[in-house]
């Protein structure tokens, strides 16, 4: 039983090659389809790199202070201290923009 017929496909087309400009179109448009299916979201992105950097950082910081334990008690410290900062400067410029509210209130009646 034979599959295929007699006659040669290849032997009734005449391939001649494509053209640079096709080439250039085929090229684009794959590149355009590979865009599409893997769009990347910045926000995510963002969040990747900042993850990595905090890690490399906690682990440069438990090499050069001798462990894990160590590394990790100067972070809390560190945090602890910058929360503070934070919350300092939160309670300030709520202070301040509530003054000034109460200041145009005050000049406007």
């Amino acid at each position: 039983m034979r599959f295929w017929p007699k006659t040669d496909a290849a032997k009734d087309h005449h391939h001649t090659a494509p053209t640079p400009a096709e080439v250039r179109a085929a090229y684009d448009r794959g590149r355009r389809d590979e865009r599409a299916r893997h769009r990347r979201s910045p926000l995510l992105a963002l969040t990747v790199g900042s993850a990595a950097l905090v890690g490399g950082a906690v682990l440069a910081l438990a090499a050069l202070e001798g462990s894990f334990q160590n590394g990790g008690a100067v972070v809390d410290q560190q945090v602890s201290k910058a929360a503070q900062q934070a919350g300092e400067a939160l309670r300030d410029a709520t202070d301040g923009s509530a003054q000034s509210g109460q200041a145009s209130v005050g000049a406007g009646g």
